[in-house]
């Protein structure tokens, strides 16, 4: 598929290993809700969550 990295609106769609990565990082830190809500929030989640840690 030639657009295989955007979804159908045209979004670029997220590694899933990073994701998966960053989620267990996240659990080791002992953040649930952080992780919780990184998983709500979707494309912000990564950047929310540095903000929260520093």
């Amino acid at each position: 598929m030639a657009y295989s990295n955007f979804d159908r609106k045209g979004r670029r769609k997220k590694a899933r290993r990073k994701i998966k990565y960053e989620v267990g990082m996240i659990r080791q830190n002992e953040n649930a809700m952080v992780e919780v809500e990184d998983r709500k929030n979707g494309a912000n989640a990564r950047d929310r969550s540095d903000n929260r840690a520093g």
